[in-house]
């Protein structure tokens, strides 16, 4: 009787620590849920992140695609544009050696009425002279006759020559008129062709900007590729991995937010590269607008003169800003150099006359060796750390060792005894019936039927209390399996057990030191059972054979009906009565 109590007292304890174990698995299971939402919302933040970034990246790439199609067709313009500009100036240059030809010409025709001219002063000069022979003469003839016939032809004669005098002086005076036209119409096309030469020359200059920004836009394409390429490596590749989910989860979120906060600046300086190089593509398209008209002669002058002082204050303005940048960069260096020499000179030295000087010098290298001593020990500090965090970790992995053994120990214990108690049930049932019947009626006894854990948050123990009946009940075989329940609560890798919960740790002080529970229990009665040696030897067996199957079905009528896992299962109390099956056999 004595072995019996203790059986008894050895089955309550060994159930009060089940109960405890069960609590334990059901606040340990509670916790892994909270910790399984926390890391689903981290999660579904994180794709959320990562969703919005390829939004971002695949909005980058139509920006970029959308580029590509304006750079060709600003090409396109381009090349025809050129090839409009040269045709232009071969026309141009056709038109100005005809102009050069026909000056030429003009120029050989002045030289022969040059010539003509001077022959013909010549002549006037020859005619005068024979004029004044002839005045001279009539004057004589006069003095000597007066033939009146001779003098009206000498008259006649010098009326016609002065005509002619007149008319070749009209000619000159026009052919001189007409050089100078020339001369004029010449100097206008020289100006022309230099004011071509010009617009020609700032078209090859802004051709040349538009290139070096095409080279920029291509540069900067190819980093953001680069960059893309780096973030689907980084998405792609888990080889790294922290010590826990949410240490993963946290090192993720910073290594995004890094290159949202990059892509972000990126986007905004391409935003204004973009934004400059779209002014300066109008700009380029309304001078070549104005450029064609102007070749075709649609456009005005004074549009002209007022574009060409636009474009030459913007020009200006360019200047001046590029030339106060530089002044401010010489600045900033002038003053960082001087900055510099001042603070060298700060330094104790023996030449130094002010000692205010000396300990202001001597104040900021003491502060700096301090910070520096300060950064060192934070070093050392954070080194030390990192080995009590690795002491800790091996320390948590020999508990759970221990933990494990301990709890298969106590598994093993645990089946011996109740093989032990239905032994001793049967024994009792063969040999001494009699105190069976006397007991059946006061006693009431305990078989549990199912100890299940389930993942539902609701989580009970599942103990049904029968009755003993008065006959021999042989209880077919108790058998505990750890596969009936797959789900298995994880321990986070980082953390150590808690120590919050003191009455666990009263309650457990015969099982070694006890961190988080990470097993599932389940017992079931059956008539076939696992049958566990003390050498860890597992063979299939049964308790008893004795067992009549009608029993078996009326016991099953009777018996109340189990509810499913995951759900709350009430204590049945059924009172003792005596019945003439000695070999009946309860069954779940």
């Amino acid at each position: 009787m004595d072995e019996i109590a203790e059986l008894e007292s050895k089955l309550h304890t060994a159930a009060t620590i089940g109960n405890c174990l069960l609590e334990e698995n059901s606040s340990l299971k509670d916790e892994r849920e909270k910790l399984i939402k926390e890391h689903s919302k981290n999660a579904e933040e994180w794709e959320q992140e990562k969703y919005s970034l390829v939004l971002k990246v695949e909005s980058k790439v139509d920006t970029e695609k959308w580029y590509k199609g304006e750079i060709a067709q600003m090409k396109r313009d381009m090349t025809r544009l050129n090839e409009d500009m040269e045709t232009k100036m071969e026309i141009e240059k056709s038109k100005m050696q005809q102009q050069v030809r026909l000056v030429s010409k003009i120029q050989s025709e002045l030289d022969q009425s040059r010539s003509v001219e001077s022959q013909l002063r010549d002549q006037i000069s020859q005619l005068e002279e024979l004029m004044e022979r002839k005045m001279n003469q009539t004057a004589d003839i006069t003095s000597r006759s007066f033939d009146s016939e001779e003098m009206a032809d000498l008259q006649i004669q010098i009326v016609n020559l002065l005509e002619e005098n007149k008319n070749l002086e009209k000619k000159c005076i026009d052919i001189c008129t007409e050089v100078q036209q020339y001369k004029s119409e010449q100097e206008l096309l020289t100006q022309g062709l230099a004011r071509k030469d010009e617009e020609i020359e700032e078209i090859q200059c802004q051709t040349s900007s538009y290139a070096l920004s095409l080279e920029r836009a291509r540069t900067e394409i190819v980093e953001l590729r680069l960059e893309m390429d780096v973030m689907r490596d980084s998405d792609a590749s888990h080889g790294v991995k922290g010590n826990s989910l949410f240490s993963e989860v946290e090192d993720r979120r910073v290594d995004a937010e890094k290159k949202l906060i990059s892509l972000k600046h990126k986007c905004e300086a391409q935003e204004l590269i973009s934004k400059k190089q779209t002014g300066e593509n109008r700009n380029l398209r309304n001078q070549m607008m104005i450029l064609l008209h102007s070749s075709r002669g649609e456009a005005d002058g004074d549009r002209i003169k007022q574009l060409e002082s636009q474009l030459s204050q913007a020009r200006s303005k360019i200047t001046q800003l590029n030339e106060e940048k530089y002044t401010l960069e010489k600045k900033m260096k002038s003053q960082t150099e001087n900055f510099s020499e001042r603070f060298a000179a700060m330094e104790p030295n023996e030449q130094c006359d002010k000692a205010g000087d000396k300990a202001f010098t001597n104040y900021l290298i003491t502060m700096v060796k301090t910070k520096d001593q300060e950064n060192e020990n934070l070093q050392s500090e954070l080194r030390d750390a990192e080995l009590q965090l690795l002491d800790t970790k091996n320390e948590k992995s020999k508990l759970e060792r221990k933990l494990h053994n301990a709890e298969s120990e106590r598994e093993k214990i645990h089946n011996k005894c109740l093989r032990m108690q239905l032994k001793y049930d049967e024994l009792q049932q063969k040999y001494d019936p009699e105190s069976v019947k006397n007991k059946g009626v006061s006693k009431k006894k305990y078989i549990t039927e199912k100890l299940q854990v389930d993942v539902v948050p609701e989580q009970t123990i599942n103990v049904s209390r029968t009755e003993a009946p008065p006959r021999p009940v042989s209880v077919q075989s108790i058998n505990t399996s750890r596969s009936e329940n797959p789900l298995r609560p994880v321990m986070e890798g980082n953390k150590l057990p808690t120590k919050d919960s003191k009455s666990n740790m009263t309650v457990l002080d015969a099982i070694p030191k006890k961190g988080v529970s990470s097993k599932v229990r389940s017992v079931s009665i059956a008539d076939s059972v696992m049958l566990v040696d003390s050498d860890g030897e597992k063979r299939t067996g049964k308790l008893s054979s004795n067992c009549d199957r009608e029993n078996k079905e009326k016991l099953m009528k009777e018996s109340a009906p189990l509810k499913p896992k995951g759900q709350r299962m009430t204590k049945v109390i059924k009172p003792c009565e005596e019945t003439d099956n000695t070999e009946a056999c309860k069954t779940q």
